[in-house]
């Protein structure tokens, strides 16, 4: 149990502080680069993963835990972004040329339509996780 707690905190953690880094950036006009960072961030959530499913390491639930991050990390990191710039939770940025992938899926959804998809994600992800 100790082990999910600090899962749980590490994340919270990692989340935060990408965030913070994302606005500063933001704050000084600095070009976000979308694909590095979602390859760095992946990076940074592996010990996540790793106290998640210590000590059992079944592939199932490391793939469920995985994509349960991700599609918590995608609501999360999207809305508290968007909170600290005085944006709605589910603004999608201006229509950019370095806009990033998900940003331009986002957009053709209603917030309520986004909304549904990422917590139906997390929803399935963490069900998946617990039964398997």
């Amino acid at each position: 149990m100790l082990n999910k707690i600090l899962a749980v905190l590490l994340f919270t953690i990692l989340l935060y502080l990408n965030v913070n880094t994302d606005y500063n950036k933001w704050l000084k006009n600095i070009l976000i680069k979308h694909t590095r960072n979602w390859f760095l961030r992946a990076l940074e959530l592996i010990p996540c993963i790793v106290l998640l499913n210590y000590p059992w390491f079944d592939i199932r639930q490391i793939i469920s835990s995985t994509f349960l991050f991700g599609a918590i990390w995608w609501e999360f990191f999207d809305g508290w972004y968007n909170i600290k710039r005085n944006f709605a939770w589910r603004f999608n940025g201006s229509k950019d040329k370095d806009d990033a992938f998900l940003d331009k899926i986002l957009r053709k959804f209603t917030p309520k339509q986004q909304a549904i998809l990422k917590w139906s994600l997390i929803i399935i992800f963490l069900i998946l996780y617990i039964i398997w």
